[in-house]
């Protein structure tokens, strides 16, 4: 099974295992200057598709979004987010499914409380061979190895 796991926001960071090869990173999806507010979900929405038809997943999972975790305007960005890979994949027939930041830090730490220092130092032990830019790509490493868990 191709799974692509999103840890979705302004900074959304993904992973994959697509073809065999397990390869993570981080995509910025910041506000231009002189951008409308729109500008950002189109963006999201046409490297979400280059994703789907890079990686070809048989299921999307993605980070719920708990708008207590973040504040009035992340979680503004990521429920759109949220919404737009629901449709995206809708449209194309891919599945999707999400999981709860506790759960993520639980496969990580064995803690569903952990500190975002202690999923990356976790990450970072797993998969010394990858280079783990943040905690975005750090726990949509994490929520690619729960997926697998779950669903392979």
């Amino acid at each position: 099974m191709r799974i692509l796991a999103l840890d979705l926001g302004t900074k959304t960071g993904w992973a994959t295992d697509s073809g065999g090869e397990f390869v993570a990173g981080t995509e910025s999806f910041s506000r231009h200057r002189n951008e409308s507010f729109g500008m950002r979900y189109l963006r999201f929405r046409k490297w979400l598709l280059e994703m789907l038809d890079l990686n070809t997943p048989d299921l999307v999972i993605y980070e719920r979004i708990l708008p207590h975790h973040r504040g009035a305007q992340a979680a503004e960005v990521a429920h759109k987010f949220e919404v737009l890979v629901n449709v995206v994949c809708e449209e194309r027939g891919v599945e999707y499914a999400s999981e709860t930041p506790g759960a993520i830090k639980k496969r990580a730490t064995g803690k569903g409380n952990a500190p975002k220092k202690a999923v990356m130092t976790a990450a970072r032990k797993q998969w010394p061979h990858i280079r783990i830019q943040d905690d975005n790509q750090a726990d949509a490493m994490w929520l690619l190895d729960l997926a697998r868990s779950r669903y392979e």
